[in-house]
């Protein structure tokens, strides 16, 4: 039996699609929303936000032979620039406090032969270049 170009375009196009991370909206808003209301200061309190935010349902909505469901919409989270922004929040959510932390190795300190000068927003600058 011959496959028409639109049915392989359309299966193969679809096949692709349902492996990716889709969130339905509302539910993504909400979690959000609640993030905003958190103390992230906390550890527990970070976990916990990361712990939402990867329990919402990421299955793909829609499939071959079915439509997205009506009255709902949907992100990808493959597609634009969701995929640099779902990093970010995750990432800054999993972030431990390594001032506490006692597997954290302390940082060496920059020795350097010039005097530096630390200008506005904390970086240095060097006598040389002014």
């Amino acid at each position: 039996m011959a496959v028409s170009g639109y049915h392989y375009y359309f299966t193969n196009k679809a096949s692709l699609l349902e492996i990716m991370p889709w969130y339905e909206i509302s539910a993504l808003v909400a979690t959000l929303r609640n993030m905003r209301k958190v103390n992230f200061a906390r550890i527990a309190n970070r976990k916990q936000q990361l712990d939402a935010l990867n329990s919402l349902d990421t299955e793909c909505p829609h499939s071959e032979h079915q439509r997205f469901p009506l009255g709902k919409r949907y992100i990808c989270e493959s597609t634009g620039d969701w995929t640099r922004k779902f990093q970010q929040l995750r990432l800054v959510l999993s972030a431990k406090n390594l001032a506490k932390d006692p597997k954290a190795k302390e940082i060496p300190q920059r020795h350097s032969q010039h005097h530096d000068t630390i200008g506005p927003n904390g970086i240095p600058l060097h006598q040389g270049f002014f």
